[in-house]
């Protein structure tokens, strides 16, 4: 059994938390916060390594046959969120063992605002906008969160993921992971 005293404390402290990421976007100053890679002990429940179980909900599109995956399974190489104007977009990549390695990542709208969330996964040096280089999801414009983009091969191969929240009222927040994977 919690107690309530601990769990209202939680509680103010995660308003408390969120509402100076509002202001701070809402005055103009982007507030931007990134956390360094997890210890390799954050994982994520196993998914099917080698279907996708998710397949677009009406109004979101993908270029990855068969649909996005479900969620990200694996160790988290990148968690990254950016606030701008009272909007803000988390971007995670996770990168899971087995049958050549595979990147997945997924983004996440914060706040009220309802717009279209954009993400996307590249192999790094890759024009190329077809999967399974390139892997895409467009979001609904009541979604919070996009599907899992996901590209297999990817040991030893550089990915780069960028997620894109576009309000319907306002200026789109973007965020971006970088290149990882290197080694």
């Amino acid at each position: 059994m919690s107690d309530s005293g601990t769990d209202s404390f939680v509680g103010v402290t995660a308003v408390l938390i969120v509402a100076v990421a509002v202001f701070a976007a809402a005055s103009g100053n982007p507030l931007v916060t990134s956390s360094p890679a997890p210890a390799p002990t954050e994982t994520t429940r196993a998914v099917s390594s080698t279907r996708p179980v998710r397949t677009p909900p009406a109004g979101s599109t993908t270029n990855i046959p068969g649909g996005t995956l479900l969620g990200c399974a694996g160790e988290v190489l990148s968690n990254e969120t950016v606030a701008s104007r009272g909007s803000a977009i988390n971007l995670r990549v996770y990168y899971q063992r087995g049958e050549g390695g595979r990147n997945c990542a997924v983004a996440t709208k914060i706040g009220r605002s309802r717009g279209q969330v954009v993400i996307n996964l590249r192999l790094t040096g890759s024009d190329s906008r077809d999967w399974p280089q390139f892997a895409e999801d467009r979001s609904s414009a009541a979604a919070t969160r996009s599907g899992s983009v996901y590209l297999d091969g990817t040991d030893n191969r550089c990915v780069r993921a960028e997620a894109r929240f576009i309000p319907a009222d306002g200026k789109p927040v973007t965020v971006s992971s970088g290149r990882i994977g290197c080694d």
